[in-house]
């Protein structure tokens, strides 16, 4: 399949650090809605506490802050719970977990890495020396970034723009994943660089349009986010217990989880093996449960793993329509003109195919988009056919 996740780089400076173990419950699942999923929300003490000053300073920035020196100074994280000279490594590795739970939960953040920490104590002795907060210092890609920030972002609102014009939420995500399919070129381990370890390699002009799985990926959620579609970064191995690849979960309205990955689906003739697949699916490199064996560890020091949504068994689009309506069933149109047909289903996340037919293509012809286009004077009739046998009709008279 050759594609692969270059791993991360992080630099680690810890004031009066010690090696140390200590117990850690394991992660409780979210239990609110699963529409409202994220690394952050699994999170608790030092995690949490770098996680919410992350947060917190990315919506007081906000975007006319990020386009200049925004992220570039150091910020301060307080510490909640006491931390001992003694859980030093501990402290550090909850830190790690609350950054990188951070950057995985938002891509937008595109030009930064990782962050360097250095843990601050206060105390005279050690015994009596606690944790008293965190510094965070951003690590950018590479140099230049911050200069591509803006150019960046206007190309991605373009791609965002186009998939909210979209109707049903499997149009958008279709869109958004053939827009990238069609877009980002996937680059070649001779030719890896740090740019194609984001969202700039793929969209820019002057890096070729080429990136690797994190490039993919982190597009797709950032274009998902944008239009309150659900979905997240996960990474894992391929057929492989390491890790060395990324894709993305995206729930669909019937609340269950799909796989998109874009980066396997990009070959030398455009696939969707990956498109909104489930456990069970089998695709070219075979069972999609068996070839994504996906992570709950963001990072090598971290204890306990996230619980990460379940897949669907079934590949999306099992759901049978119940009934079938549209807007209007009587329309006047002129020659020449066209018409897109609104159509309205039950259940409302229903997904088997529709066709569209016409009685007489002479007077007017309709597309599998369900877009209507008026040729000739007359009258003829529209039908909309779902795979469960329902159907609606739509009267045209052409004028």
């Amino acid at each position: 399949m050759g594609r692969y996740l270059r791993k991360a780089k992080y630099c680690l400076w810890i004031l009066f650090f010690v090696l140390s173990a200590r117990l850690y419950p394991g992660r409780v699942p979210q239990v609110c809605a699963a529409a409202s999923w994220t690394y952050g929300s699994q999170l608790e003490g030092a995690e949490k506490d770098v996680y919410d000053a992350l947060e917190d300073f990315s919506r007081r920035q906000g975007a006319k802050g990020l386009t200049k020196n925004g992220w570039k100074e150091g910020l301060q994280a307080e510490i909640s719970r006491k931390y001992r000279m003694s859980e030093s490594s501990v402290l550090a590795s909850e830190c790690y977990t609350g950054a990188d739970a951070f950057l995985r939960d938002h891509s937008e953040i595109f030009w930064i890495s990782g962050f360097n920490i250095v843990l601050r104590f206060r105390g005279s002795a050690e015994e009596e020396m606690t944790a008293a907060c965190v510094n965070l210092y951003p690590i950018d890609y590479y140099d230049g970034i911050r200069g591509e920030i803006k150019k960046t972002q206007a190309a991605v609102d373009d791609l965002i723009l186009a998939v909210k014009k979209c109707g049903t939420r499997y149009e958008k995500v279709r869109t958004a994943h053939d827009s990238i399919l069609k877009l980002v070129n996937y680059a070649t381990k001779g030719e890896d660089r740090s740019w194609h370890h984001t969202i700039t390699g793929g969209l820019l002009k002057k890096y070729g349009h080429k990136g690797v799985c994190e490039t993919y990926a982190k597009l797709f959620h950032i274009i998902c986010r944008a239009n309150d579609i659900p979905c997240i970064l996960v990474t894992g191995g391929l057929k492989s217990a390491n890790i060395n690849h990324m894709w993305n979960y995206v729930q669909m309205e019937n609340g269950k989880w799909y796989l998109v990955d874009i980066t396997n689906d990009d070959q030398k003739k455009e696939r969707h093996d990956y498109f909104l697949a489930g456990s069970g699916t089998k695709a070219f490199a075979g069972r999609v449960g068996s070839t994504h064996r996906a992570s709950g560890y963001l990072h090598a020091g971290q204890e306990t793993p996230f619980v990460l949504p379940a897949l669907a068994k079934a590949a999306y689009g099992g759901t049978a329509t119940k009934k079938l309506t549209v807007s209007e069933e009587k329309i006047t149109v002129k020659k020449g003109e066209k018409y897109k047909i609104a159509v309205t289903r039950k259940p409302s996340y229903a997904d088997d195919a529709l066709t569209y037919s016409s009685s007489d293509t002479k007077i007017a012809a309709v597309n599998s988009a369900g877009k209507i286009t008026a040729k000739k004077k007359g009258k003829t009739v529209i039908t909309v056919r779902a795979a469960s046998g329902k159907k609606a009709r739509i009267q045209v008279t052409v004028i």
